[in-house]
């Protein structure tokens, strides 16, 4: 189901504290000649007798509170294991740890590397795993091999494995996957079971974060076979399951056993329907809802104060093809921008989506905010036809037959694709037919750039501005990348941004890039969407970000249950 304000830390071994030098007492001192005279004993008061307070009768200590929630409709991903022998074992932050996790800022902190430093001349990056024996199950320890060999199966040629994408830093990562090298010439090395060296393209200072992403963890080995049922190296691991109902209980094999109050989560798959009456009932502590549920609990009293909005992780923008007319001319592609008002299509959907009148979402990443106001997409069709009174597209009689493609979709992300076409018709006077495609042939497509102006739906793959502005429109990333648009001054800035320290450096130049995309008319963003939840009171501890919003970041490697803990829970009716 979260969201990198801070600068990165780079994590090293602890170093000695550091003390004030100590003073040695005096072996003796000299008794003073003479003491000086004394103050005249006060003569006492007497204190009026009184009757003393009888003694308050001791609170009864409080009966422990089950530290075990039930949830249903989320961080349930039975997304398998590329090992064969665990093909069901369930893979999501809270049964698998990767190097580093995320806290509630989305900066990176230690998980099963204890630490990391730049590798010398900045060549890349050297992770330190802990030594541990058990961290797969008995006697299997989570190894820096393992990380390594999961990486190459990412990136190997004949893998339909997602997340190699997220590789793409990597010394001859692509050329790899091109089949233009061999495995031995890719940048990652475990010298020893404890050290795991990744040598980059180009030093990246966020490259740590990237880690964090689910895709990125291994899986469990096919020599932890002798452990029962699905020990994975997370906080969790599965003790149950059943048709409806999967539970994880705390791994006596993670490093860190402190970390969690919760004793046993149990993941629920009911309809929406029977879920929202045990919410109501207290049987369930949290839920995602539904498209539909969202506008039937807001009309319901009784859900008020239990619904919470999440941070969102999504763009959904248009993509013009630049090497078609007439979106070769950047007028064009910004007077489509400004004849789209994204506040309508929030109303249109009632509230399942935000503006996105950037790529990133506010409150997202803070520092990105500061360096980002006033950069934003505006609705003003006048400014419209002033781009486009100098082109050969000044009335609509002189554009082209233009349409946009679209794959097949749900209902509310179909009716925003409409709508779209719609303002454009209304406030140009062109018609825009919506052309439906089969999902798997479109995203084809997609990749191959036959679309003129196409639909794109990105989710975040993790929890730094890069995630957008590096993986879609770097000119570098030329290997399935769906974008055609290459810039040498937005090249630039990516660069620099990369190897700031400061987050409030990288923010500056990040912010830059997106002045840069909305200047020359790179993608046209249009909303964010957004999941709503129910919430019980006395669930304490879930993420939140300045805005209130819940934290999912599941994709990223945020576990949204880590902190969470039981209060005094409500009577089930």
């Amino acid at each position: 189901m979260a969201l990198l304000g801070g600068a990165l830390q780079v994590w090293t071994a602890c170093s000695p504290l550091s003390l004030a030098p100590h003073t040695p007492v005096p072996e003796s001192e000299e008794t003073p000649a003479a003491v000086p005279d004394q103050q005249e004993t006060p003569t006492p008061v007497e204190t009026p007798a009184t009757t003393p307070a009888p003694a308050p009768e001791p609170s009864p200590t409080p009966e422990p509170v089950d530290q075990a929630v039930r949830i249903a409709g989320t961080f349930w991903d039975t997304q398998s294991s590329s090992t064969a022998e665990f093909p069901e074992c369930l893979r999501n932050p809270m049964t698998l740890s990767g190097l580093v996790r995320l806290n509630e800022a989305l900066e990176p902190e230690p998980d099963w590397a204890h630490s990391w430093e730049p590798l010398e001349d900045g060549a890349g990056w050297r992770f330190r795993i802990r030594v541990n024996t058990d961290g797969w199950g008995e006697a299997v320890p989570v190894t820096a091999h393992d990380f390594a060999e999961h990486w190459m199966a990412l990136l190997d040629p004949e893998s339909e494995l997602p997340g190699a994408a997220l590789l793409a830093d990597i010394e001859n990562a692509d050329a790899y996957r091109r089949g233009e090298v061999g495995a031995s010439e890719v940048g990652i090395d475990a010298p020893s079971d404890w050290i795991l060296d990744i040598f980059l393209e180009r030093f990246r200072e966020t490259f740590p974060v990237v880690t964090a992403s689910l895709p990125l963890r291994p899986p469990r080995p096919a020599n932890a076979n002798q452990v029962d049922d699905c020990q994975q190296n997370g906080g969790f691991r599965e003790v149950g399951r059943t048709d409806f109902v999967l539970s994880l209980t705390t791994s006596e094999n993670y490093w860190n056993l402190d970390g969690s109050e919760l004793e046993r989560i149990d993941l629920s798959i009911y309809s929406s329907g029977i879920a929202l009456t045990e919410f109501g009932q207290a049987e369930l502590d949290l839920m995602r809802l539904t498209g539909a549920d969202v506008l039937r609990v807001r009309d319901d009293d009784s859900f008020s104060d239990a619904i919470s909005e999440a941070q969102p992780q999504r763009v959904i923008m248009l993509v013009p093809n630049l090497e078609i007319p007439p979106f070769d001319r950047v007028e064009v592609r910004r007077a489509l921008s400004l004849v789209v008002d994204r506040r309508r299509l929030e109303l249109i959907v009632e509230g399942r989506v935000i503006p996105a009148t950037r790529l990133l979402p506010p409150g997202m990443f803070s520092a990105f905010d500061d360096a980002a106001a006033g950069i934003t997409a505006d609705f003003d069709v006048d400014a419209a036809y002033e781009e486009l009174r100098n082109t050969p597209y000044g009335s609509a009689d002189e554009w082209p037959a233009i349409g946009i493609d679209i794959p097949a979709t749900d209902g509310y992300l179909d009716r925003i694709a409409r709508d779209v076409a719609n303002q454009i018709r209304e406030n140009l006077g062109i018609p825009v037919p919506i052309r439906v495609h089969d999902p798997a042939e479109y995203a084809e497509g997609l990749r191959e750039r036959r679309y003129p102006l196409a639909w794109f739906d990105w989710s975040y793959p993790y929890a730094d501005p890069a995630s957008v502005y590096t993986e879609l429109f770097a000119s570098w990333r030329d290997f399935d990348r769906p974008v055609s648009w290459v810039d040498q001054e937005y090249d630039e800035l990516l660069l620099a941004a990369d190897t700031l320290s400061s987050s409030e450096s990288r923010a500056s130049a990040w912010a830059g890039c997106e002045g840069l995309l909305q200047e020359r008319g790179a993608c046209i963003p249009l909303v964010h969407p957004i999941d709503h939840y129910l919430v019980q009171p006395w669930l304490d501890g879930l993420p939140r970000d300045g805005r209130r919003r819940l934290i999912a970041g599941q994709l990223f490697g945020l576990d949204p249950m880590r902190r969470v803990r039981v209060l005094e829970r409500a009577e089930t009716s």
